[in-house]
């Protein structure tokens, strides 16, 4: 993308990644499931096999809790206006920050987990300690961030 992202665009491509991640989860269903079966009359004899039917069980439920998650996420993205600018740090902002090093772009979208849309925006969700650093700020205010190599400031330059 050469041009500044719009919040319509960069919510789009979020909705079609998380769907993406919703099929590959769902193949992973099927593979879980295939796991849990038993053929005929057939019972697992060991413990071995026991456990082996059951963890798979277990992940079938971890995977479909995930998914739901993800289609929660992606329903919750239509709810978004993206014709009401936005002038504060919030879900459903696009926000350019400046983190003392470089300039780059963040989308406050459900479901964010710091992947990259349109060539060039890193979608977090409303929880992730950088949006909630930048939370309720406007262009121009800062506010620090606690990394793991120390503290950083960012500085909010656009709000969308």
């Amino acid at each position: 993308m050469t041009h500044d992202p719009t919040r319509s665009e960069v919510i789009d491509a979020h909705a079609s990644w998380l769907t993406e991640q919703i099929v590959a989860l769902r193949a992973s269903v099927e593979s879980a499931k295939d796991g849990m079966r038993v053929d005929g009359d057939h019972r697992p004899a060991s413990r071995g096999e026991r456990g082996a039917v059951s963890s798979q069980g277990a992940l079938r439920a971890g995977l479909l809790g995930r998914i739901a998650e993800l289609e929660e996420a992606r329903s919750a993205l239509t709810r978004i206006d993206v014709g009401v600018p936005r002038v504060r740090v919030g879900p459903g902002a696009l926000v350019l920050v400046d983190d003392e090093q470089n300039e780059f772009w963040i989308a406050v979208l459900p479901g964010g987990q710091g992947n990259e849309v349109c060539g060039l925006v890193r979608v977090v969700s409303a929880r992730a300690p950088m949006a909630r650093a930048l939370k309720g700020l406007e262009e121009g205010d800062s506010a620090e961030l606690a990394r793991a190599g120390g503290d950083v400031e960012l500085e909010v330059l656009q709000v969308r």
